[in-house]
């Protein structure tokens, strides 16, 4: 199924009838629990942290997803992003909320999407992270701050470079715009690929004196 043949009312994967975006079958199958290194959220049998985790601690202190970027989910996160349905965003956020809401207990003091640089967001009309944030912040009684973090160059996006080079394309690729007085906050991102954006903003925050930093986003891509 593509954006452009879906229909409300029908489940964008298996086409079968729904009073929803997925039918009950599907939104089981495709996200679904599974054990992950609570810090960078890659497939962890043991669900402990992971080996490079462990020798190399990113400035971010947790990741929360809630599926894989993988087919067929990849399909329907693309189309939010760059097929104009925002409104699978606030569906996600939903799903996303509502397994926050049975995990976490600790909720931070605001959310922070990620920012796009400003000429791919009047490309694409809108930022997928800032209305993921917005709409997790009405679901979940937290404030968001999106005027802290500007992206200063705009980069090649992550899923078109290969491991290494991905922390290279973000490299001081931000700035922070002030200094924000708070303590805990979640990065707000549509899909964690290597983690290298989420931990460059995390850096900005850990060095303005923010002491606990979570990262949150709809989809964590297969370890390659």
């Amino acid at each position: 199924m593509d954006a452009q043949h879906w229909r409300l009312g029908d489940c964008f994967f298996c086409k079968s009838p729904t009073a929803d975006y997925f039918c009950e079958v599907c939104e089981t199958d495709f996200f679904k629990h599974k054990p992950r290194c609570p810090v960078c959220a890659s497939i962890n049998q043991s669900g402990l942290i992971c080996g490079d985790c462990l020798q190399k601690p990113p400035a971010f202190d947790n990741t929360f997803v809630i599926t894989d970027y993988a087919y067929p989910v990849d399909r329907y996160i693309q189309s939010l992003k760059y097929h104009d349905r925002p409104e699978f965003i606030l569906h996600c956020a939903q799903l996303l909320a509502n397994r926050l809401k049975q995990q976490v207990f600790h909720l931070p003091d605001t959310l922070v999407p990620v920012p796009l640089h400003r000429s791919r967001q009047r490309q694409r009309g809108y930022n997928q992270s800032q209305i993921l944030a917005k709409q997790l912040s009405r679901l979940l009684g937290v404030t968001m701050h999106d005027k802290d973090i500007v992206r200063t160059r705009k980069t090649v996006p992550q899923t078109d470079l290969a491991l290494e080079r991905r922390k290279k394309n973000v490299k001081n690729a931000f700035q922070m715009i002030g200094k924000p007085n708070v303590e805990h906050i979640a990065i707000i991102d549509d899909v964690i690929t290597s983690g290298s954006t989420v931990d460059e903003i995390a850096r900005l925050y850990k060095r303005s004196g923010c002491k606990e930093i979570e990262v949150w986003a709809i989809a964590k891509t297969v370890d390659e």
